[in-house]
């Protein structure tokens, strides 16, 4: 029997390669890439190894100039071709960021449907 595939969300995921940085207190700024966003997370990539659980203060670079500075935790994981995959809630976005990362969410839906 086949393993059941179709992923529940709460929130649409929009892919775009985002240059986001992380780090846990007291560590330095690891550089990993976005490989999708949404309102309620993140999906990033990235060489390190890390724990589910773990939680990291994130600074992500959206295309349109803003910087989103928000804490998340990790929540899930996978390792294909020598890359880690993580999955990334967002905790404690405060209404300016949740406002920012909605408005770029609305450009890349535009812009992906413009682009059809």
């Amino acid at each position: 029997m086949e393993k059941d595939t179709v992923e529940h969300r709460k929130a649409k995921r929009i892919q775009d390669f985002i240059s986001v940085k992380l780090h846990k207190k007291n560590q330095k700024f690891i550089a990993v890439l976005c490989k999708n966003i949404s309102t309620k997370g993140i999906c990033i990539e990235c060489t390190e190894k890390f724990n589910i659980g773990d939680e990291f203060l994130f600074e992500i670079f959206l295309s349109n100039g803003k910087i989103l500075k928000t804490k998340g935790k990790l929540v899930w994981s996978s390792f294909k071709e020598n890359k880690y995959y993580y999955g990334v809630k967002f905790l404690k976005i405060n209404i300016l960021n949740k406002i920012k990362l909605i408005k770029f969410i609305n450009i890349l839906i535009k812009n992906s449907l413009t682009s059809k």
